[in-house]
């Protein structure tokens, strides 16, 4: 790009059109550095062509066309990232499984796409991880739950005067979320899915000693399941977890225990 075309990109698309595109690279510069000492049967090879076939832009997805499966990959691929980075051992990336603790944990990924699907993406994750935990008390599940397009952060950026603005935004997003639904996970069958967690993303233009920083910023919250009189173990492994993984943790009290 010369710098006498930049004007005329500016003046084709949006600034969240381009800033995202420039920024949504981090992704694949993160998996890339991940990689790139495994082996060759360790790649997943499957998911890296998934993650690549699709629209550039979120908000050109169209869930009805299956356009949405190549940046559902990518969540998937950035969870594992994620955990890999706080130091948990990553044993595979069809399901993201680790281990933790001398536990085996399954990570159930999905992008919300609509208010409508939210109780079904709940459902379908508690149903794959049951499958893949049945009875066996060594195996955990957590379920992770993206709500980028939910909260419409995908196509905006946020203004602000300092990066300690950012956090509290998102924090309230998150804490939104789980106070609205955290009843369709609360009172699941499986008391092996240990926790729900919520992860959102937004680009931010920080503004500093007269300049402009462009930067993605990322929160997630993590929302205990167990409950600690009655499942003690599992209560103290979720939070464990969660410090080491460096969310920030809620406890959504249980209906049956409402007044």
């Amino acid at each position: 790009m010369t710098p006498q075309s930049t004007p005329e990109l500016f003046n084709k698309y949006s600034e969240a059109t381009l800033f995202y595109v420039l920024t949504d690279a981090t992704s694949f510069v993160e998996l890339f550095h991940f990689l790139k000492d495994k082996k060759n049967h360790e790649i997943p090879r499957k998911k890296l062509k998934d993650s690549i076939n699709g629209p550039i832009l979120p908000w050109e997805e169209k869930t009805e066309q299956g356009t949405s499966h190549s940046r559902n990959t990518i969540f998937e691929l950035e969870t594992a990232i994620l955990f890999h980075k706080s130091g948990f051992e990553i044993k595979d990336f069809d399901d993201v499984r680790f281990l933790f603790d001398n536990y085996t944990f399954n990570v159930q990924c999905k992008r919300i796409h609509s208010p409508k699907r939210i109780a079904d993406n709940v459902k379908q994750a508690a149903t794959q991880i049951s499958k893949q935990t049945g009875n066996k008390s060594k195996v955990k599940g957590i379920i992770f739950l993206c709500i980028d397009k939910l909260t419409e952060t995908e196509d905006v950026i946020l203004e602000v005067n300092h990066e300690n603005e950012v956090e509290p935004h998102l924090h309230k997003l998150t804490r939104e979320f789980i106070q609205t639904y955290n009843h369709l996970w609360q009172n699941l069958i499986n008391i092996n899915i240990i926790g729900t967690a919520i992860f959102v993303k937004i680009l931010a233009n920080i503004k500093r000693d007269h300049k402009s920083m462009l930067t993605i910023c990322r929160h997630r919250m993590l929302d205990i399941i167990p409950d600690r009189n009655y499942q003690p173990h599992d209560y103290l492994l979720i939070k464990k977890l969660s410090a080491k993984l460096g969310s920030s943790l809620t406890e959504s009290q249980k209906e049956s225990h409402l007044k």
